[in-house]
């Protein structure tokens, strides 16, 4: 039975690290007719449009990969990054201060390119059924992102420190999460080397990606 409480949800967009590994910008990286970030925001944009229910998208990002980035819906609010170096969990702070009050906060990753808009939306909807505040992408014993959070956890995202992120708090209440199964592992991958990207072309040459 669908929860009667009416969810307000709120995206934050990680997506201001430096990608050392990658050995420069991997979010411009062509693909398409567009970047890996530029697909990801086409996707948010169009899946906010279509969801009543998420209120506001924040783009957690650096100078360098805004310059790259297309003119955003009127959802989407920029926030720069301008110390990346202090890791992912500065990114997590500074959303989550842009995204002010909601019921639920949504975290995503920008260079998962296989992510759907449909698994997006899936997870809202079950977010809306489930007695539990968390709710965490995984396939098999693979977790992954997006990761949903209730608003109790904001000030405990808020106090992550370094290049830790939301798994360590979601580690801390395992009691209170719920495991979304993605179909096809692709969605979750990363694309955090060249080798990661070499073979997510060789992957997908001969298949097709949702959007």
């Amino acid at each position: 039975m669908e929860s009667k409480v009416p969810y307000i949800f709120k995206l934050i967009i990680l997506a201001a690290g430096k990608s050392t590994r990658f050995g420069e910008n991997k979010l411009l990286q062509s693909y398409g007719r567009s970047t890996v970030i530029g697909c990801l925001i086409q996707k948010i944009e169009e899946l906010a449009q279509r969801e009543s229910r998420i209120e506001q998208v924040i783009l957690v990002t650096n100078e360098t990969t805004l310059k790259g980035v297309n003119p955003c819906g009127k959802k989407i609010q920029v926030v720069l990054n301008p110390v990346p170096e202090e890791g992912i969990s500065h990114s997590i702070f500074l959303g989550l201060e842009a995204a002010g009050e909601a019921d639920v906060y949504g975290f995503l990753v920008a260079d998962q390119l296989a992510l759907s808009i449909d698994t997006i939306q899936a997870m809202i909807e079950r977010y809306k059924v489930t007695e539990k505040g968390i709710l965490c992408a995984k396939k098999g014993e693979n977790l992954g992102n997006p990761v949903f959070f209730h608003h109790q956890y904001v000030e405990e995202l808020k106090k992550l420190q370094g290049d830790k992120g939301g798994k360590v708090i979601l580690k801390k209440h395992l009691e209170d999460v719920t495991y979304f199964e993605i179909e096809d592992a692709r969605e979750l991958q990363d694309l955090d080397t060249k080798e990661d990207w070499t073979y997510f072309e060789k992957e997908n040459e001969n298949a097709s990606i949702k959007r």
